[in-house]
């Protein structure tokens, strides 16, 4: 069945791009299930893709964000004038009203059932499903490290469940790992209950992520209930990810002194560097840029790893 509806005309702060653009292609039943996709125009028929997650905390973003600003504009561009092909998916977000009953995984799946829908339907889009990459900030830098674990394909599938997730490359800038009560084995001088004792926004945000309605006082033991406990280590994006044919491409820029503000603890360094040691023990390749500008950029890594393959 085709996916592609008929082409749109560019958004405006793109219109000179040499693509052609296909806004809200479907790829799942929720209405957030949509992604845009860019297919440049001449050179290969058959292009390689990237695959590129916007960032906003899992509260907040958009796929027009890789138009809307700037520096994502930047990657977008380049992308296209490298002749590769480029998809960005909207998925769901967590409510922030404390009404929210599934939590991250929602956001995970869809970031799943997106990369498969893609990729499934390789002869449409006129796409390689062997030269993938994946790209993200923050929360898309942590949907793309939560790809980096198994391949979520069904071998038994009948349709788009069928297919592989595993990217042969990803950069990730300011990637999360959610596996939130162990936060605290990343740092020196917190314990959880601290880090959900800091603010009104980590106690309701750290609630919420796994579908729970956050109480006027936190307690730590909330989070050691099976259901829970079980729920946070599906969310251990470290413990999980499988570096083995996937090089990695990761930049934070942020001190890596203990977080005192909420922003810094779901962005912390720690966190890449976590990813970096696993990527270095199974002798993958692996670079983590801590001052900016970094000596690759993660466009130019796309790039260059997209048109080898």
């Amino acid at each position: 069945m085709a996916i592609l509806p008929n082409p749109s005309t560019l958004p405006s702060d793109v219109s000179d791009l040499p693509a052609t653009f296909y806004e809200n292609v479907k790829y799942q039943g929720y209405s957030e299930n949509v992604f845009d996709f860019y297919k440049p125009t001449g050179g290969l028929s058959v292009k390689p893709i990237a695959i590129l997650f916007f960032g906003g905390g899992f509260v907040g973003g958009d796929k027009s964000n890789w138009y809307d600003f700037e520096e994502q504009r930047a990657v977008l561009t380049a992308l296209i004038n490298a002749d590769i092909a480029v998809a960005c998916p909207n998925y769901r977000l967590i409510s922030t009203d404390n009404t929210e009953s599934l939590g991250i995984k929602k956001c995970m799946q869809d970031g799943i059932n997106a990369v498969q829908r893609i990729l499934f339907n390789s002869v449409e889009l006129g796409i390689d499903p062997t030269k993938f990459a994946l790209n993200g900030n923050s929360a898309g830098g942590s949907i793309c490290m939560f790809l980096a674990g198994k391949s979520f394909a069904l071998p038994t599938a009948s349709n788009f469940k069928i297919q592989s997730t595993r990217p042969i490359a990803i950069s990730a800038y300011r990637p999360q790992t959610l596996d939130i009560p162990r936060w605290d084995r990343f740092f020196s001088t917190l314990t959880f209950q601290q880090i959900l004792d800091a603010s009104d926004e980590t106690r309701t945000r750290c609630y919420n992520f796994f579908g729970l309605t956050a109480p006027a006082v936190a307690d730590a033991a909330d989070f050691e209930v099976k259901n829970t406990y079980n729920y946070a280590r599906r969310m251990g994006m470290v413990r999980h990810s499988q570096p083995v044919g996937i090089e990695l491409h990761l930049e934070n820029f942020d001190s890596f002194d203990d977080p005192t503000t909420f922003g810094a603890l779901i962005h912390h360094p720690k966190y890449a560097q976590a990813y970096k040691d696993k990527w270095d023990a199974a002798g993958e390749s692996c670079t983590f840029y801590t001052t900016d500008p970094p000596a690759e950029s993660a466009v130019a890594f796309l790039i260059r790893i997209l048109n080898a393959a």
